[in-house]
Protein backbone atom coordinates (compact mmCIF):
# COMPACT_ATOMS: atom_id res chain seq x y z
CA UNK A 1 0.00 0.00 0.00
CA UNK A 2 1.11 3.52 -1.10
CA UNK A 3 -0.78 5.44 1.19
CA UNK A 4 -2.25 5.08 4.09
CA UNK A 5 -4.72 6.94 6.03
CA UNK A 6 -6.99 6.48 9.88
CA UNK A 7 -9.17 8.62 11.78
CA UNK A 8 -9.61 7.22 15.20
CA UNK A 9 -11.42 8.67 18.14
CA UNK A 10 -9.71 9.90 21.28
CA UNK A 11 -9.36 6.27 22.89
CA UNK A 12 -8.17 5.13 19.99
CA UNK A 13 -10.28 3.15 18.74
CA UNK A 14 -10.69 3.23 14.16
CA UNK A 15 -13.55 4.75 12.99
CA UNK A 16 -12.45 4.67 9.00
CA UNK A 17 -8.98 4.13 7.40
CA UNK A 18 -6.99 1.13 5.90
CA UNK A 19 -4.39 0.90 8.90
CA UNK A 20 -4.80 1.61 12.77
CA UNK A 21 -2.58 4.49 13.55
CA UNK A 22 -2.49 3.84 17.35
CA UNK A 23 0.58 4.99 19.10
CA UNK A 24 1.96 7.91 16.80
CA UNK A 25 2.70 11.36 18.24
CA UNK A 26 1.43 14.39 16.59
CA UNK A 27 2.52 15.76 13.50
CA UNK A 28 5.75 14.45 11.37
CA UNK A 29 6.66 10.90 11.92
CA UNK A 30 7.99 7.99 10.64
CA UNK A 31 7.10 4.49 11.46
CA UNK A 32 8.04 0.79 10.04
CA UNK A 33 6.92 -1.18 12.76
CA UNK A 34 4.02 -3.94 12.31
CA UNK A 35 0.59 -2.11 12.53
CA UNK A 36 -2.82 -3.51 11.59
CA UNK A 37 -3.52 -3.33 7.46
CA UNK A 38 0.23 -2.34 7.28
CA UNK A 39 2.55 -4.14 4.98
CA UNK A 40 5.34 -5.91 7.43
CA UNK A 41 8.62 -4.05 6.70
CA UNK A 42 7.38 -1.17 4.66
CA UNK A 43 8.56 2.11 5.68
CA UNK A 44 5.91 5.61 6.02
CA UNK A 45 6.13 8.85 6.90
CA UNK A 46 2.95 10.00 8.59
CA UNK A 47 1.47 13.19 10.08
CA UNK A 48 -0.85 13.09 12.37
CA UNK A 49 -3.24 15.93 13.37
CA UNK A 50 -6.35 16.63 15.42
CA UNK A 51 -10.02 16.78 13.12
CA UNK A 52 -12.54 17.85 15.58
CA UNK A 53 -12.03 15.52 18.77
CA UNK A 54 -10.55 12.67 16.74
CA UNK A 55 -6.96 12.28 14.93
CA UNK A 56 -6.68 12.31 11.42
CA UNK A 57 -3.16 9.99 10.10
CA UNK A 58 -2.38 10.09 6.98
CA UNK A 59 0.90 8.20 5.82
CA UNK A 60 2.75 7.78 2.47
CA UNK A 61 5.47 4.53 1.75
CA UNK A 62 8.50 6.11 1.29
CA UNK A 63 9.20 3.10 -1.21
CA UNK A 64 9.30 5.25 -4.03
CA UNK A 65 11.45 7.85 -2.11
CA UNK A 66 14.20 4.85 -1.36
CA UNK A 67 13.94 4.07 -5.22
CA UNK A 68 14.27 7.66 -6.22
CA UNK A 69 17.30 7.66 -3.63
CA UNK A 70 19.07 4.05 -4.96
CA UNK A 71 18.95 5.19 -8.59
CA UNK A 72 20.25 8.68 -8.06
CA UNK A 73 22.87 7.55 -5.54
CA UNK A 74 23.63 5.00 -8.90
CA UNK A 75 23.92 7.64 -10.94
CA UNK A 76 26.25 9.95 -8.89
CA UNK A 77 28.05 6.75 -8.73
CA UNK A 78 28.32 5.84 -12.45
CA UNK A 79 28.69 10.00 -13.34
CA UNK A 80 31.86 10.14 -11.16
CA UNK A 81 33.73 7.43 -12.38
CA UNK A 82 33.06 8.39 -15.92
CA UNK A 83 34.08 11.75 -15.07
CA UNK A 84 37.26 10.33 -13.32
CA UNK A 85 38.09 8.02 -16.41
CA UNK A 86 37.38 11.34 -18.64
CA UNK A 87 40.08 13.17 -16.64
CA UNK A 88 42.70 10.32 -16.48
CA UNK A 89 42.12 9.74 -20.56
CA UNK A 90 42.12 13.55 -21.08
CA UNK A 91 45.41 14.06 -18.31
CA UNK A 92 47.01 10.91 -20.47
CA UNK A 93 46.39 12.73 -24.06
CA UNK A 94 47.71 16.09 -22.66
CA UNK A 95 51.23 14.29 -21.03
CA UNK A 96 51.20 12.74 -24.31
CA UNK A 97 51.37 16.08 -25.93
CA UNK A 98 53.80 17.74 -23.79
CA UNK A 99 56.12 14.90 -23.55
CA UNK A 100 56.28 14.77 -27.66
CA UNK A 101 57.42 18.64 -28.14
CA UNK A 102 59.39 18.10 -25.24
CA UNK A 103 61.09 15.14 -27.28
CA UNK A 104 61.76 16.86 -30.06
CA UNK A 105 63.21 19.91 -27.94
CA UNK A 106 65.17 17.41 -26.73
CA UNK A 107 66.28 16.05 -30.35
CA UNK A 108 67.22 19.68 -31.10
CA UNK A 109 69.69 19.83 -28.26
CA UNK A 110 71.02 16.99 -28.82
CA UNK A 111 71.67 17.92 -32.60
CA UNK A 112 73.08 21.22 -31.54
CA UNK A 113 75.46 19.63 -29.37
CA UNK A 114 77.00 17.51 -31.73
CA UNK A 115 77.10 20.87 -33.77
CA UNK A 116 74.86 21.15 -36.06
CA UNK A 117 74.15 24.72 -35.35
CA UNK A 118 71.34 24.87 -38.08
CA UNK A 119 68.76 22.76 -36.29
CA UNK A 120 65.74 24.68 -35.00
CA UNK A 121 62.74 23.43 -32.13
CA UNK A 122 59.32 23.05 -34.36
CA UNK A 123 56.78 25.36 -33.43
CA UNK A 124 53.25 24.70 -33.03
CA UNK A 125 52.05 28.33 -33.72
CA UNK A 126 49.71 27.93 -30.70
CA UNK A 127 51.69 30.57 -28.52
CA UNK A 128 51.49 28.41 -25.62
CA UNK A 129 54.70 28.32 -22.59
CA UNK A 130 56.59 25.76 -24.76
CA UNK A 131 56.44 27.39 -27.77
CA UNK A 132 57.50 30.67 -25.81
CA UNK A 133 60.62 29.26 -24.81
CA UNK A 134 61.36 27.22 -28.10
CA UNK A 135 61.08 30.51 -29.81
CA UNK A 136 63.45 32.07 -27.00
CA UNK A 137 65.89 29.16 -27.94
CA UNK A 138 65.90 29.15 -31.38
CA UNK A 139 66.64 32.71 -31.21
CA UNK A 140 69.22 32.15 -28.96
CA UNK A 141 70.91 29.42 -31.92
CA UNK A 142 70.46 32.08 -34.35
CA UNK A 143 72.96 34.55 -32.45
CA UNK A 144 74.82 31.30 -31.60
CA UNK A 145 75.07 30.65 -35.13
CA UNK A 146 76.24 33.87 -36.50
CA UNK A 147 79.12 34.47 -33.87
CA UNK A 148 80.60 31.21 -34.99
CA UNK A 149 79.82 31.73 -38.60
CA UNK A 150 81.70 35.63 -37.71
CA UNK A 151 84.41 33.77 -35.43
CA UNK A 152 84.78 31.19 -38.78
CA UNK A 153 84.97 33.91 -41.09
CA UNK A 154 87.49 36.20 -38.74
CA UNK A 155 89.77 32.79 -38.50
CA UNK A 156 89.71 32.86 -42.06
CA UNK A 157 90.56 36.50 -42.81
CA UNK A 158 93.48 36.02 -40.33
CA UNK A 159 94.47 32.45 -41.78
CA UNK A 160 94.82 34.41 -45.04
CA UNK A 161 96.25 37.99 -43.71
CA UNK A 162 99.26 36.15 -41.81
CA UNK A 163 99.26 33.43 -45.11
CA UNK A 164 101.27 36.01 -47.58
CA UNK A 165 103.81 37.51 -44.46
CA UNK A 166 104.39 33.38 -43.83
CA UNK A 167 105.08 32.86 -47.24
CA UNK A 168 107.34 35.75 -47.68
CA UNK A 169 109.34 34.37 -44.42
CA UNK A 170 108.98 30.55 -46.07
CA UNK A 171 110.94 32.15 -49.62
CA UNK A 172 113.81 34.21 -46.83
CA UNK A 173 114.28 31.06 -44.79
CA UNK A 174 114.65 29.14 -47.86
CA UNK A 175 117.07 31.34 -49.54
CA UNK A 176 119.08 31.77 -46.28
CA UNK A 177 119.39 28.26 -46.24
CA UNK A 178 120.13 27.55 -50.02
CA UNK A 179 122.70 29.90 -49.56
CA UNK A 180 124.04 28.87 -46.58
CA UNK A 181 124.55 25.51 -47.75
CA UNK A 182 126.14 26.64 -50.97
CA UNK A 183 128.65 29.06 -48.59
CA UNK A 184 127.63 32.00 -49.57
CA UNK A 185 126.89 34.67 -47.32
CA UNK A 186 123.55 35.29 -45.64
Amino acid sequence: KEQLFSLTDATGNRLAGNFTAAGLPDGFSMFDTEMPGVPPGAEYRAYSGPVGGNTLTVAFSLSETEELERIVLMSFGWGTLIIIGLAVAGGALLASRVQRRLDGIAATMVDVSHGRLDTRIPLTGKGDDIDIVSSQVNAALDRLSALVEGMKQVSANIAHDLKTPLNLLQMILDTASEKNLSGQKV
